[in-house]
């Protein structure tokens, strides 16, 4: 069996689980996905997708999920700034209840986690490669690491295999528009005239 035929996916009414929901469904993957409100960014009318109701605060099962997607988190630095104890919970805490409900499961063969370049903080080198330090400099950061310890030391005391995408930039469709590439993108359409210094 293909480890993309049977996908669950925490995050996936976000910007880019949404986006993931659309690939893998298209591709014919069997699709279930962890939502805690109303799952209005997932095209309706799948036959094989299943909402599974719940959120990352309180334990799941998963059923006969291959390849498991985790992207739920609090992915806005500004939000995480505020409140950094939530922060906290939803991308650390939560991270280790999508571990244990894999731990949980015989049918799990991969995780896929979704970090962030933030934890690499103020760049001391370009371009960053995987052997730059890592230096979370602020709440976002640093759940986003604890949570990558977190993956990792559950692949190596029970075996799950694991990958690690540190997105950078990341844009496009669906994306919420406070985020850096589209206010740029919103600057220079809504601009009069450019100044020149």
């Amino acid at each position: 069996m293909s480890k993309l035929e049977k996908v669950f996916i925490t995050g996936a009414t976000g910007f880019l689980g949404s986006h993931l929901v659309d690939c893998l469904t298209k591709r014919g993957a069997a699709v279930s996905v962890l939502v805690r409100g109303q799952p209005d960014r997932i095209a309706r009318g799948r036959p094989r997708l299943r909402v599974v109701r719940g959120d990352l605060s309180h334990p799941f099962l998963l059923s006969e999920a291959s390849t498991v997607f985790h992207l739920a988190a609090i992915s806005h630095v500004g939000r995480a700034l505020e409140n950094p104890l939530q922060t906290f919970e939803t991308n650390t805490s939560g991270t280790l209840t999508v571990l244990e409900a894999i731990r949980r499961s015989s049918s799990v063969e991969k995780l896929i986690f979704v970090s962030s370049a933030h934890v690499y903080g103020k760049p001391q080198y370009v371009p960053i490669d995987e052997e730059h330090p890592l230096r979370a400099q602020e709440p976002y950061a640093a759940s986003k690491l604890a949570a990558e310890a977190f993956v990792s030391a559950y692949s190596s005391a029970y075996g799950i295999p694991i990958a690690i995408a540190r997105l950078f930039n990341t844009y496009g469709p669906r994306q919420h528009p406070d985020f850096v590439i589209p206010s740029i993108i919103k600057s220079a359409l809504t601009q009069d005239c450019l100044t020149r210094s």
